[in-house]
């Protein structure tokens, strides 16, 4: 489908086509590299403070990712450097990608009251902005999908607890 859609952007609309010889056909690409290049500058800028980030990054590594792998720590650490010494040399989808870890890395943390459905917020909002970037390049997708999955929101927690409590009474 996002093959599609590319090739479908690239074509050009007959109708929007000007016959008249004083106007030069305009790229879209500019435009979108401006757009994309704002994404990765308000992404960079959402970032927590570098101690935050390693703490959420520990804390996803030591109880979730020991579960369900999702990510190499090596990988997610190089980028994660990155993000913060040359953003211009990461991709979106990795911003995305971190953003959804720290998610569910917050769901473990009890030393701050840090809003994990803010830092999925943010991920989920720049995903289109991703696959727009590289959309020959979709596997990162299927790691963000299961990051999603894997994110609670807190007004989860307590039906879930519920959940069990009803079925703990047939153990």
């Amino acid at each position: 489908m996002v093959r599609e859609y590319a090739k479908l952007d690239n074509q050009q609309d007959p109708s929007q086509t000007k016959h008249d010889s004083s106007s030069a056909p305009q790229s879209k690409e500019p435009v979108l590299e401006r757009d994309l290049e704002h994404s990765r500058k308000l992404l960079k800028d959402s970032l927590p403070s570098r101690s935050v980030s390693y703490r959420l990054l520990d804390l996803f590594f030591k109880y979730q990712n020991s579960i369900f792998y999702v990510c190499s720590r090596d990988n997610v650490h190089v980028q994660l450097n990155l993000m913060y010494e040359t953003p211009d040399k990461v991709s979106i989808s990795w911003f995305c990608q971190v953003f959804l870890i720290f998610a569910v890395g917050v769901q473990f943390d009890d030393m701050d009251d840090t809003d994990g459905a803010t830092y999925h917020e943010i991920g989920l909002k720049h995903i289109d902005d991703a696959v727009e970037e590289d959309p020959q390049n979709s596997l990162w997708v299927i790691r963000a999908m299961l990051l999603l999955c894997l994110y609670q929101p807190p007004t989860k927690w307590s039906s879930i607890w519920i959940h069990f409590g009803k079925h703990d009474s047939l153990l």
